[in-house]
Protein backbone atom coordinates (compact mmCIF):
# COMPACT_ATOMS: atom_id res chain seq x y z
CA UNK A 1 0.00 0.00 0.00
CA UNK A 2 2.50 2.16 1.16
CA UNK A 3 4.58 2.17 -2.78
CA UNK A 4 1.37 2.50 -4.27
CA UNK A 5 0.79 5.79 -2.84
CA UNK A 6 4.20 7.57 -3.09
CA UNK A 7 3.81 6.15 -7.06
CA UNK A 8 0.15 7.53 -7.19
CA UNK A 9 0.65 10.96 -5.57
CA UNK A 10 2.87 13.71 -5.81
CA UNK A 11 4.98 14.46 -2.71
CA UNK A 12 2.41 17.60 -1.53
CA UNK A 13 -0.16 15.14 -1.29
CA UNK A 14 1.42 12.57 0.64
CA UNK A 15 1.41 13.83 3.92
CA UNK A 16 -2.10 14.62 5.19
CA UNK A 17 -0.66 17.50 6.95
CA UNK A 18 1.38 19.76 4.45
CA UNK A 19 1.20 23.97 3.93
CA UNK A 20 -1.30 23.21 0.58
CA UNK A 21 -3.90 23.04 3.03
CA UNK A 22 -4.88 19.02 3.81
CA UNK A 23 -5.59 18.02 7.27
CA UNK A 24 -3.70 18.57 10.44
CA UNK A 25 -5.94 16.22 12.29
CA UNK A 26 -7.70 12.97 10.31
CA UNK A 27 -10.51 10.91 11.44
CA UNK A 28 -9.92 7.30 10.92
CA UNK A 29 -12.61 4.41 10.00
CA UNK A 30 -12.98 1.10 10.65
CA UNK A 31 -9.39 1.25 12.77
CA UNK A 32 -8.98 -2.04 14.21
CA UNK A 33 -6.27 -3.02 16.38
CA UNK A 34 -3.75 -3.76 13.98
CA UNK A 35 -4.26 -0.75 12.26
CA UNK A 36 -4.15 1.81 14.69
CA UNK A 37 -0.41 0.38 15.96
CA UNK A 38 0.69 0.62 12.38
CA UNK A 39 -0.27 4.47 12.34
CA UNK A 40 0.74 5.42 15.15
CA UNK A 41 3.89 4.02 15.02
CA UNK A 42 4.74 5.00 11.61
CA UNK A 43 3.38 8.66 12.28
CA UNK A 44 4.34 9.10 16.06
CA UNK A 45 6.47 12.18 15.08
CA UNK A 46 4.56 13.92 13.40
CA UNK A 47 0.72 13.14 15.06
CA UNK A 48 -0.65 11.80 18.29
CA UNK A 49 -3.68 9.59 18.72
CA UNK A 50 -6.70 9.37 20.74
CA UNK A 51 -9.65 6.56 20.85
CA UNK A 52 -10.05 3.26 21.78
CA UNK A 53 -11.69 0.35 20.36
CA UNK A 54 -15.79 -0.41 20.39
CA UNK A 55 -15.36 -2.91 22.16
CA UNK A 56 -13.50 -0.87 25.16
CA UNK A 57 -9.82 -0.47 25.32
CA UNK A 58 -7.24 -1.80 22.45
CA UNK A 59 -10.42 -4.26 21.75
CA UNK A 60 -12.64 -3.65 18.26
CA UNK A 61 -12.89 -1.21 15.42
CA UNK A 62 -11.50 2.18 16.47
CA UNK A 63 -13.04 5.89 15.54
CA UNK A 64 -10.03 7.18 15.98
CA UNK A 65 -8.24 10.53 15.41
CA UNK A 66 -4.65 11.91 14.66
CA UNK A 67 -3.33 15.31 15.04
CA UNK A 68 -0.96 16.85 14.62
CA UNK A 69 1.16 17.91 17.69
CA UNK A 70 3.37 20.50 17.08
CA UNK A 71 0.24 22.33 16.18
CA UNK A 72 -2.18 21.86 18.71
CA UNK A 73 -2.39 21.18 21.98
CA UNK A 74 -4.50 18.46 23.44
CA UNK A 75 -7.85 20.23 25.99
CA UNK A 76 -10.44 16.99 26.21
CA UNK A 77 -11.00 13.74 24.69
CA UNK A 78 -13.08 11.02 25.21
CA UNK A 79 -15.04 8.01 23.38
CA UNK A 80 -18.69 7.56 24.31
CA UNK A 81 -21.58 4.54 22.80
CA UNK A 82 -24.19 5.32 21.06
CA UNK A 83 -26.69 4.18 22.88
CA UNK A 84 -28.83 5.08 26.81
CA UNK A 85 -25.71 4.20 28.62
CA UNK A 86 -23.11 5.82 26.92
CA UNK A 87 -20.06 5.73 28.92
CA UNK A 88 -20.13 1.66 29.65
CA UNK A 89 -19.35 -0.77 26.93
CA UNK A 90 -23.20 -1.18 24.99
CA UNK A 91 -25.42 -1.81 21.88
CA UNK A 92 -28.37 -0.82 20.48
CA UNK A 93 -31.42 -2.74 20.89
CA UNK A 94 -31.81 -3.48 17.05
CA UNK A 95 -28.37 -2.51 16.21
CA UNK A 96 -26.02 -5.02 14.20
CA UNK A 97 -22.80 -3.78 16.46
CA UNK A 98 -21.15 -1.90 19.01
CA UNK A 99 -21.24 1.67 17.81
CA UNK A 100 -19.32 4.62 19.56
CA UNK A 101 -17.99 8.49 18.33
CA UNK A 102 -14.75 9.61 19.84
CA UNK A 103 -14.09 13.30 19.86
CA UNK A 104 -11.63 15.62 20.99
CA UNK A 105 -11.22 19.63 21.58
CA UNK A 106 -8.15 20.75 20.33
CA UNK A 107 -6.36 24.42 20.95
CA UNK A 108 -4.67 25.72 18.22
CA UNK A 109 -0.85 27.29 19.61
CA UNK A 110 -0.68 29.68 17.65
CA UNK A 111 -3.50 31.88 18.59
CA UNK A 112 -5.52 29.77 21.38
CA UNK A 113 -8.18 28.96 19.29
CA UNK A 114 -10.53 25.70 19.93
CA UNK A 115 -12.42 23.07 18.46
CA UNK A 116 -14.07 19.89 18.41
CA UNK A 117 -13.51 16.77 16.36
CA UNK A 118 -16.10 14.44 16.38
CA UNK A 119 -15.33 11.08 14.40
CA UNK A 120 -18.26 8.18 14.30
CA UNK A 121 -19.46 5.43 12.43
CA UNK A 122 -23.57 4.71 12.19
CA UNK A 123 -25.19 1.74 12.28
CA UNK A 124 -26.07 -0.64 8.99
CA UNK A 125 -29.18 -2.48 10.89
CA UNK A 126 -31.56 0.26 9.12
CA UNK A 127 -32.92 4.26 9.16
CA UNK A 128 -34.39 3.65 12.23
CA UNK A 129 -31.30 2.68 14.19
CA UNK A 130 -29.21 5.28 12.14
CA UNK A 131 -31.93 7.66 13.33
CA UNK A 132 -31.44 7.28 17.27
CA UNK A 133 -27.88 7.27 16.78
CA UNK A 134 -27.90 10.61 14.95
CA UNK A 135 -30.76 12.21 17.66
CA UNK A 136 -28.13 11.01 20.06
CA UNK A 137 -24.75 13.15 18.20
CA UNK A 138 -27.03 16.00 17.89
CA UNK A 139 -27.47 16.13 21.46
CA UNK A 140 -23.98 16.06 22.05
CA UNK A 141 -23.08 18.42 19.78
CA UNK A 142 -25.68 20.92 20.48
CA UNK A 143 -23.83 20.90 24.02
CA UNK A 144 -20.76 21.93 22.39
CA UNK A 145 -21.87 24.54 19.83
CA UNK A 146 -19.34 27.47 21.53
CA UNK A 147 -16.53 25.68 19.77
CA UNK A 148 -16.02 25.09 16.11
CA UNK A 149 -17.13 21.75 15.01
CA UNK A 150 -15.77 19.52 12.66
CA UNK A 151 -17.87 16.03 12.07
CA UNK A 152 -16.51 12.91 9.80
CA UNK A 153 -17.95 9.61 9.64
CA UNK A 154 -19.15 6.56 7.73
CA UNK A 155 -22.93 7.46 8.14
CA UNK A 156 -24.12 4.00 6.27
CA UNK A 157 -26.53 6.61 4.48
CA UNK A 158 -27.52 8.96 1.83
CA UNK A 159 -26.99 12.58 2.07
CA UNK A 160 -31.06 12.07 1.07
CA UNK A 161 -31.89 10.27 3.68
CA UNK A 162 -33.49 11.02 6.77
CA UNK A 163 -30.86 10.55 9.48
CA UNK A 164 -28.13 12.42 7.03
CA UNK A 165 -31.18 15.52 7.28
CA UNK A 166 -31.18 15.04 11.28
CA UNK A 167 -27.33 15.94 11.61
CA UNK A 168 -27.38 19.01 9.28
CA UNK A 169 -31.06 20.43 10.32
CA UNK A 170 -29.80 22.75 13.20
CA UNK A 171 -26.22 24.20 12.94
CA UNK A 172 -24.16 21.47 11.15
CA UNK A 173 -23.40 21.57 7.32
CA UNK A 174 -22.44 19.12 4.73
CA UNK A 175 -18.97 20.05 3.39
CA UNK A 176 -19.91 19.23 -0.34
CA UNK A 177 -22.34 21.85 -0.16
CA UNK A 178 -21.03 24.83 1.35
CA UNK A 179 -17.42 24.86 -0.24
CA UNK A 180 -16.10 28.11 -1.94
CA UNK A 181 -14.12 25.29 -4.24
CA UNK A 182 -14.94 21.70 -5.30
CA UNK A 183 -12.91 19.90 -7.45
CA UNK A 184 -13.09 16.26 -7.64
CA UNK A 185 -10.57 16.01 -10.41
CA UNK A 186 -12.24 12.19 -12.63
CA UNK A 187 -12.71 11.02 -9.64
CA UNK A 188 -16.27 9.97 -9.22
CA UNK A 189 -18.50 8.44 -6.34
CA UNK A 190 -21.61 6.43 -6.61
CA UNK A 191 -23.68 5.88 -3.02
CA UNK A 192 -21.61 8.17 -0.76
CA UNK A 193 -21.62 6.97 2.42
CA UNK A 194 -18.72 9.17 4.18
CA UNK A 195 -18.94 13.13 5.20
CA UNK A 196 -17.57 15.62 6.47
CA UNK A 197 -19.72 17.88 8.29
CA UNK A 198 -18.87 21.30 10.09
CA UNK A 199 -20.35 23.87 12.23
CA UNK A 200 -20.66 26.51 9.47
CA UNK A 201 -21.02 29.70 12.16
CA UNK A 202 -17.17 29.60 12.12
CA UNK A 203 -15.67 27.64 9.87
CA UNK A 204 -15.42 28.47 6.38
CA UNK A 205 -14.78 25.44 3.46
CA UNK A 206 -12.35 27.04 1.05
CA UNK A 207 -11.60 23.55 -0.38
CA UNK A 208 -13.21 20.01 -1.07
Amino acid sequence: FAALWRAAFPVRFRSPDTDFGLSHWVGLQECSVQWRNYITKELSDYYAYVGIGREDGDTGEACGILYAKDKFNLIETGTKWLTSTPDEVSQLPGAEYLRVYTWVTLERKTDGVQFMHLNTHLDTAGSDIRQTEAAMLVEFLYEHRDLAIVMTGDFNCSSESTEFAMLVSEFMRNCAEIAAEKDMGSFTVNGVIDFLLVYDLYIDVQYY
